[in-house]
């Protein structure tokens, strides 16, 4: 979400450490930001979290959700709203790629009909970011950014072989 107590640590953040850094960058810039942590119980937690969304959309600039699901529960919560803020989607991978089941890679249906649902989804928000080629591919035409998922190279750079086997008690 867009808007938010910038001093205010979201529950849970601790799980999803790329994001938590993403959250944390964006903050430090002055960005206040609401996270709406999807935990809860498996098959009902988006649903629990659609009157927060809700009440949200009336305050935020800017809906960032992460992954199909979310952006389905952005996208539906906000359909009766007058203020509609800006809309982003992640996708993740398996959202647009699909689940396999087997080691050929075929998908299940239900898998099938999740992918073409987020294919739709993918024409509702102003802005789509995959992870990789293959992803913009499975959208097109859709417009898309693609934005790998990265690794920070101030926290994780190369050391010398012998001195991580040290920190890591591992024999040489």
């Amino acid at each position: 979400m867009g808007h938010g107590r910038p001093d205010k640590q979201p529950p849970g953040i601790i799980t999803m450490a790329p994001g938590a850094r993403q959250i944390e960058s964006l903050r430090r810039l002055g960005v206040a930001i609401e996270v709406v942590d999807m935990q809860g119980i498996p098959k009902l937690k988006y649903l629990q979290k659609m009157p927060r969304i809700r009440r949200l959309l009336g305050e935020a600039d800017l809906v960032h959700a992460h992954f199909g699901f979310c952006g389905w529960l952005a996208h539906l919560s906000g359909l009766l709203k007058r203020k509609k803020p800006g809309f982003v989607i992640s996708f993740m991978g398996s959202d647009l790629l699909g689940t396999p089941v087997n080691h050929e890679g075929d998908l299940a249906w239900l898998s099938k009909l999740l992918v073409r649902a987020n294919k739709r989804l993918a024409l509702k928000p102003d802005e789509v970011i995959v992870k990789s080629r293959q992803m913009a591919e499975v959208i097109a035409p859709v417009g898309c950014t693609v934005i790998p998922n990265g690794v920070d190279t101030e926290r994780f750079h190369p050391i010398n072989r012998s001195k991580a086997r040290v920190m890591l008690e591992l024999p040489s």
